[in-house]
């Protein structure tokens, strides 16, 4: 379905926006970045 694949396209924008903010406040912050996943 074209609408549920806009909105995987979607989300996945969101997230990398959400990440690249976290980064930009930790660089501000002084911060490491440090990103962890589930497996």
């Amino acid at each position: 379905n074209d609408g549920e694949k806009k909105m995987e396209l979607l989300q996945e924008s969101i997230n990398q926006i959400r990440r690249d903010a976290r980064f930009a406040i930790n660089d501000i912050l002084g911060r490491r970045r440090i990103t962890t996943e589930l497996i």
